[in-house]
């Protein structure tokens, strides 16, 4: 089965009830079959810090590779995360299910990956 990103895109961003720890969660099991649901709920209940280093607790990687976690970091802002897939990254924002080049989000933002 070929995987798709049509099935996210109507999925709507609320911070508590679905945010992009939740999104991330969501399309890491349908890759995977992982369930890393445990680490977005840090992040749900306000706690950035435990949220950033339970990401962290996971296999961080040189260079990418199709899937992984992508953590977006941008001055003054949350921490915000997506899944990298081929050159591009899915995730939701306050706009919606953005699928974007690394390269255009890149150019305002850092990005670590993990496995």
């Amino acid at each position: 089965m070929k995987f798709t990103v049509d099935k996210y895109l109507d999925r709507e961003y609320d911070f508590t009830r679905y945010n992009c720890s939740h999104f991330v969660s969501e399309v890491w099991l349908d890759l995977t079959g992982e369930s890393i649901i445990g680490i977005c709920q840090a992040f749900v209940d306000g706690e950035d810090g435990e949220y950033t280093r339970r990401i962290r607790e996971r296999i961080k990687l040189r260079t990418p590779e199709s899937p992984c976690v992508a953590m977006i970091q941008s001055p003054r802002a949350l921490p915000h995360a997506g899944i990298y897939l081929n050159g591009k990254i899915l995730h939701l924002t306050e706009n919606g299910v953005q699928f974007e080049d690394v390269n255009v989000l890149l150019t305002y933002c850092r990005i670590s990956y993990y496995k």
